[in-house]
């Protein structure tokens, strides 16, 4: 009965911990990228969890009693992983924001219809910041903290210990704010730039009426558009290399709560 009673504990603390790991790989920056098969996810997530599972086993509480607070305690270990996983999406939610405002002054909304095998939410600049900001994570071994902050989780909020405060609160509140402060001063430039070349535009049109404006005020905006990001890339690199040490910081900080 002994031995039964410690596989049906071991069996829970496995399937806590691939909750939590789950809830990462819903939503968290590359690990839940559209473009990587659901299946692998999950082979990944066991994978993970496997690895994970030893280190948390030592220290994990029995397996409750009855159902309801089974499924209540798994979805708490759900929701830490989508934390975790949710405040990196923010700040990737800064690159696709910026790409977006510039997408738009540039009048290339349109092309995602025509943006092979890429997300058709996303607006085409919006999905190179994307990318941009994907490749910068890789090379910072940025996949990695994501994992050491569910790791870490687990001094502070043990298993079925999971509890909202409002410190959390207050923080996810903050970056909100930043996501979007950070988005258009990304794009701030490129804005700027691109409003005073429609305005040179309309500006010309007044003085040569016989000029079509439609024909050539959106090339004339694209190119502009084009220069700038350009001119503005590694500044981009700069600024995405800084914002993923913070990243790091808030991961961990909602983390341990």
């Amino acid at each position: 009965m002994g031995d039964f009673a410690n596989i049906a504990d071991k069996i829970w603390v496995f399937m806590a911990v691939l909750a939590r790991m789950s809830g990462l790989f819903l939503i968290a920056p590359f690990l839940a990228h559209y473009s990587i098969p659901r299946v692998v996810k999950m082979c990944l997530a066991v994978l993970v969890s496997l690895v994970f599972f030893p280190i948390v086993a030592s220290r994990a509480p029995s397996a409750p009693d009855g159902m309801w607070e089974c499924v209540i305690m798994l979805v708490q270990e759900l929701a830490v992983g989508l934390i975790i996983g949710f405040v990196g999406m923010l700040y990737f939610s800064a690159a696709k924001v910026a790409g977006e405002l510039v997408s738009m002054q540039m009048g290339l909304r349109f092309a995602t219809i025509a943006l092979p095998g890429g997300d058709p939410r996303l607006a085409v600049l919006g999905a190179l910041n994307y990318t941009v900001a994907l490749v910068i994570l890789l090379v910072m071994n940025g996949h990695h903290w994501f994992f050491q902050a569910i790791l870490h989780s687990y001094r502070t909020v043990p298993i079925g210990e999971f509890v909202w405060t409002s410190l959390r609160s207050e923080k996810l509140l903050a970056l909100f704010g930043n996501v979007f402060a950070v988005g258009f001063k990304l794009a701030a430039p490129a804005m700027a730039v691109l409003m005073l070349a429609t305005v040179g535009i309309v500006v010309l049109a007044r003085m040569v009426p016989q000029m079509n404006v439609f024909i050539v005020g959106l090339p004339v905006r694209i190119g502009v558009g084009l220069a700038m990001v350009g001119t503005t890339f590694p500044l981009l690199l700069y600024v995405f290399s800084k914002l993923f040490i913070q990243m790091r910081r808030d991961i961990l900080f909602m983390a341990n709560g």
